[in-house]
């Protein structure tokens, strides 16, 4: 088992809305094709300004493995299992030092992203002392680094 941030774009995907409990979306796979499987656990976050930017729930990803699609490319089911009673925006995120090393907020460019055992871990430990309900404990496989 693996974990990811998949990142919206709000004109195009507004977490807001569409993040709804229980809902199952494809999202693009525009980089890790042949890492993302099943029982792996997604964060999904909203780039654009910063009073959006940020944190709005978690899923887990529900395909075996990455799908082509003809209309507009590679993309995989996730199932929505928890949407944040209040998104952690960007400035909480930055403050924790959590992803301050990550490509997510070095070079925000694409829709998914690794993160590590540790980001991972401090992502959900966070989650935890904001009253969010956090993902699972991964339990083996996770190979991020």
């Amino acid at each position: 088992m693996r974990s990811w941030i998949f990142q919206g774009k709000p004109e195009r995907y507004p977490l807001k809305e569409k993040l709804v409990k229980d809902n199952r979306e494809t999202w693009l796979v525009s980089r890790y094709k042949d890492e993302i499987s099943k029982g792996d656990i997604v964060l999904f976050w909203s780039s654009g300004n910063e009073n959006i930017r940020g944190l709005y729930g978690w899923g887990l990803i529900t395909q075996n493995s990455v799908q082509y699609y003809d209309d507009w490319g590679y993309g995989i089911e996730v199932l929505y299992k928890v949407r944040f009673k209040n998104h952690i925006g960007i400035n909480q995120i930055r403050k924790s030092g959590i992803l301050n090393n990550n490509v997510l907020l070095r070079m925000p460019i694409g829709t998914n992203f690794k993160i590590s055992v540790n980001e991972y871990q401090e992502l959900s430990n966070l989650l935890q002392n904001l009253g969010e309900t956090a993902p699972p404990v991964l339990n083996g496989g996770q190979d991020n680094e």
